[in-house]
C-alpha cells in the first residue's frame, strides 16, 4: 500500500517536470517569495489528480478492501440461537438457566476475504438489559467460548473489556470502563498485525468514540491468512435468570491478503 503511494506520487512529479516547469510558475505577492500558486498550477495539479485518482482510488478499493457492514434487515445466512429481530434491532435472550446463552455467528464460504494477517477494524453498538451475573462478547473472529482467536469486546457483570485472544485460545482482557443497564454504547477496535489493538468506546450510537485502552499481547497469529469466522456475538447467564441484550449494526473494514 504504501509503495504504490509512493509510485503515485513520483508519478505526479514526472508529469510536471515533463509538462515544463514555467506552466506551474507561482505568483507572487507584493513582489517577493512564491505563494499562493497561480492559477494556472492549481488547474494543472486538478487535472493530474482528476486523471490519476479516481481509477487509483477504484483499484485501492476493489483489490485491496473488504468492506462489511449489516442492520440486521435478516437473519438469514448467520447461525444462531436465541436471537431475534425487533424495533431495527437484534435481541438476544437467554434461557432462565445457568451458562444457558443466545449467540449469532457469521461464516461466510467466501473465506478468501477473511485475514488476520492485515490490519483491520471492528465496530458495533449495544444496550444490556442487565449487567449482573452475565458475560456478553462482541467479536472479530469465531465464538471466544470455544477458544477461537481474534478480538473485540467483552462484558463481565458491568465491566466492559477489550480482548484479544491468539491462536491457542489465551485471552488478555483490558478494563476499559463500567457500563450501565439500558444504555446504549458504540465500541470500536483497530487491530495491527504483530503489534497491537487499539479500543475505543462512545456513550451512544453515532457519538465521537474515545480511545479507552490498548492490548499488545496475546494477539490473533497474522499467520492465519484466510478463515470464515468473521464475527460473533454472545451473552451467556452465570445465575438461573435469563438475560437480555440488543445491538443495532456491526461493521468491518479490514485490507485483503488476496487479490493484490
Amino acid at each position: 500500500m504504501k509503495k504504490g503511494w509512493v509510485v503515485f506520487l513520483i508519478i505526479i512529479v514526472l508529469f510536471i517536470g515533463l509538462m515544463g516547469i514555467e506552466k506551474f510558475k507561482f505568483g507572487k505577492v507584493g513582489g517577493e517569495g512564491n505563494y499562493p500558486p497561480s492559477v494556472d498550477f492549481e488547474r494543472s495539479v486538478e487535472e493530474v489528480l482528476d486523471k490519476l485518482l479516481p481509477n487509483k482510488i477504484y483499484d485501492v478499493y476493489w483489490k485491496k478492501l473488504f468492506p462489511y457492514q449489516t442492520f440486521f434487515e435478516s437473519l438469514d445466512g448467520f447461525t444462531n440461537s436465541g436471537v431475534a429481530i425487533a424495533d431495527a434491532q437484534l435481541t438476544f435472550t437467554t434461557g432462565a438457566s445457568e451458562n444457558d446463552f443466545a449467540r449469532l455467528l457469521k461464516q461466510p464460504d467466501n473465506h478468501g476475504f477473511i485475514t488476520f494477517s492485515q490490519p483491520s477494524r471492528f465496530k458495533t453498538a449495544f444496550e444490556l438489559a442487565q449487567v449482573t451475573n452475565q458475560t456478553a462478547y462482541f467479536f472479530r473472529g469465531g465464538d471466544p467460548s470455544a477458544s477461537n482467536q481474534g478480538y473485540g469486546f467483552k462484558v463481565v457483570d458491568g465491566t466492559l473489556y477489550g480482548v484479544t485472544i491468539d491462536s491457542g485460545g489465551t485471552e488478555n482482557a483490558v478494563s476499559l470502563q463500567s457500563v450501565s443497564a439500558d444504555t446504549e454504547y458504540e465500541v470500536e477496535a483497530r487491530y495491527s498485525p504483530s503489534d497491537k489493538v487499539i479500543f475505543y468506546v462512545g456513550s451512544s450510537a453515532g457519538s465521537i468514540v474515545q480511545e479507552k485502552g490498548t492490548s499488545t499481547t496475546n494477539l490473533p497469529s497474522p499467520s492465519e491468512v484466510v478463515n470464515d469466522l468473521l464475527f460473533s456475538v454472545r451473552i451467556a447467564t452465570n445465575e438461573d435468570a435469563a438475560k437480555v441484550m440488543y445491538i443495532s449494526y456491526v461493521q468491518i473494514l479490514q485490507f485483503r491478503d488476496v487479490l493484490k
